[in-house]
Parts: structure tokens; C-alpha cells; sequence
């Protein structure tokens, strides 16, 4: 093959090359791939905070009534030991009771009363939630979910 054919053949490839990948990128461009949204860690928490609050007022009764003077009222509600801001104790089933409407509003605002009464009813939980009340959350909240999951298909 001489020079020029070869040069030829060269040049004739390359512009072979630049037309199938121009083709290829006008190809691409006409098709549409529908975006894949990516799941917020809110929406996420939010689901978690759902499954969590149903697996807790499962057990059907409030846990504090007769322990107080407090007349019970007929809404069950998930009742946290720790604040729900301890993400690390947020989803754990020691750091939450259900309760009634009626309690959960009283010792909302009465806070000095509600650890009186987890430490004279539940100490078991009392101790176990100071001994962990400062550990970090590693953030996995797919893991919680799991987590939660398994705590539901266990019981």
C-alpha cells in the first residue's frame, strides 16, 4: 500500500469514526431516559418514623395508666423516653412506650415528673438510655428501616 492510499485509508476511517459517534450522540439525544429520582433522607426518616410509631402502638394499651393520677384518654400515641432529636436512641423500641394523648400532653410539659416516673417504673430503661444517650448516630438510615422491619416481622 503506498503512502497516499494509506493516508487515504486513514483519513477515510477517521471521518467514519467522527460520523457514527456524531450519529450515535443525535441517536442518543432523541431517546428520552426517565430520570431516577434519588429518595430524600427526610422522606426516608418519615417512613421510619411511621413504621416505628405503628410498631409501638401495637401493643393497643396505654403502658402509664394506673401509674399516676392522670385520667387516660382513648388516642394511642408513641411516647419517647429520650426526645426524638437523639437519633441514636430515635428508633430504638427501649426509648418509647405507648401512651396515651391525655399522658403524652401532661408529661410534654411536665418533663421533671416523666424521668420520675421511668426511673420509679422502668429503671432497666432508664440506666440503658443514659448509657447510650451520647453515642453518634452513624447516619445509615436504611438500616434503621431494616432494622425496624425485623423488630415488626419479630414480634
Amino acid at each position: 500500500m503506498g503512502k497516499k492510499k494509506w493516508k487515504k485509508s486513514l483519513r477515510y476511517n477517521a471521518e467514519m469514526l467522527s460520523y457514527e459517534s456524531s450519529n450515535q450522540q443525535k441517536y442518543m439525544k432523541k431517546i428520552k431516559f426517565p430520570k431516577v429520582k434519588k429518595i430524600k433522607k427526610s422522606t426516608l426518616k418519615n417512613k421510619a418514623d411511621k413504621m416505628f410509631s405503628n410498631y409501638i402502638r401495637s401493643v393497643g394499651v396505654c403502658q402509664i395508666a394506673y401509674k399516676d393520677k392522670i385520667k387516660c384518654t382513648n388516642t394511642l400515641q408513641c411516647m419517647h423516653i429520650i426526645g426524638r432529636a437523639n437519633h441514636n436512641l430515635r428508633w430504638d423500641t427501649w426509648n418509647a412506650l405507648c401512651g396515651c394523648s391525655g399522658h403524652h400532653m401532661y408529661y410534654t410539659s411536665h418533663p421533671w415528673e416523666w424521668t420520675e416516673l421511668i426511673k420509679t417504673y422502668w429503671p432497666d430503661r432508664y440506666k440503658y438510655l443514659n448509657e447510650h444517650r451520647n453515642e453518634v448516630w452513624d447516619k445509615d438510615i436504611e438500616a434503621v428501616i431494616k432494622k425496624v422491619r425485623s423488630n415488626i416481622v419479630s414480634s
